[in-house]
């Protein structure tokens, strides 16, 4: 569980337009881990997804690692979903050198790594 101080330049919220196929693209940190009420929470994000015609819905990504690994397993809200789910909303971290047709269009960071949360959740 992470002690550092909180990033005075992470916004904690952003917003992106998918494009008409359903992609969508944003940079951000992988958050720490913390704890609510005592109970620990592992790294993850939020995503709140819109649709005009077919309403919205609230998710979560996590991420792989061993740190992560161990965290999840004391995570009362992880532990609280089907396990056909929890399998979906964990992704690894991928080097973005062996994604070409991503590094084709995009310039990162030497230590950036690219998570895919394409799974279907339902």
């Amino acid at each position: 569980v992470s002690t550092q101080p909180l990033d005075p330049n992470f916004r904690y919220f952003g917003q992106v337009v998918t494009q008409l196929d359903g992609h969508y693209l944003f940079k951000t940190i992988v958050p720490s881990s913390y704890k609510i009420f005592d109970f620990p929470r592992c790294s993850h994000i939020h995503f709140r997804i819109k649709h005009p015609e077919h309403g919205e819905v609230t998710t979560q990504v996590m991420f792989e690692g061993k740190e992560d690994d161990v965290l999840r397993k004391k995570d009362l809200v992880f532990q609280g979903m089907p396990d056909y789910l929890k399998s979906k909303l964990v992704v690894p971290k991928e080097d973005p050198k062996d994604l070409p047709e991503l590094a084709e269009r995009l310039t990162m960071e030497p230590d950036a790594l690219v998570c895919r949360f394409d799974q279907a959740f339902i």
